[in-house]
């Protein structure tokens, strides 16, 4: 049975919010001469103005309350790096992440092992949940999608409590912590 997300935001509401990222405005500020776009997307966004050129590789938004929160949630930094390349892969709400395990181990240059031992235990803390995919195209092998659905609801959870939260741009999901996400 195939997962349904709830419409959180509509579309008008989405170009609000990425208004400010490098390719919702890159199209329009491109040079009329030469059809390119600035060096650095000539933004003038904060994102650009903090990480420059890094930015056009690729950047992910992860919410404050993973990092404000990771000793409540007992996470190790190793749970952590393995939680960020998971969120690296998630692209879309109803597609799971499927990297491998010896991907991740590369790039934080640990063993497949230690991975893997992070993954058992962010799935024992609830955090993850791993579920055979066989609609996987690229490969002829089922893969293991990795749902975060457990790590968003606690995240969701804390945030109703934290003296931070607050509902950013009039924009809110919808749904309490927890509901309609999976």
């Amino acid at each position: 049975m195939r997962d349904e997300f709830p419409t959180l935001l509509s579309l008008k509401q989405i170009s609000v919010l990425t208004s400010w990222l490098p390719s919702a405005k890159v199209r329009s500020m491109r040079n009329p001469r030469t059809m390119q776009a600035p060096r650095g997307g000539g933004l003038p966004s904060p994102v650009v103005a903090k990480w420059g050129e890094a930015v056009n590789a690729g950047f992910q938004i992860v919410p404050d309350m993973l990092l404000k929160h990771q000793r409540h949630l007992d996470l190790g930094a190793t749970d952590m790096v393995v939680l960020l390349n998971l969120a690296m892969h998630w692209w879309f709400p109803e597609r799971h992440p499927y990297p491998r395990s010896t991907t991740i181990a590369r790039r934080m240059g640990v063993s497949a092992r230690t991975v893997q031992r992070a993954l058992d235990r962010l799935t024992e803390l609830g955090l993850i949940e791993r579920v055979r995919d066989a609609s996987n195209r690229d490969s002829d092998y089922p893969s293991t999608a990795i749902r975060l659905t457990g790590l968003v609801r606690k995240l969701e959870a804390l945030a109703l409590k934290d003296a931070a939260y607050r509902p950013r741009y009039g924009v809110s999901t919808g749904h309490p912590a927890g509901q309609g996400i999976d």
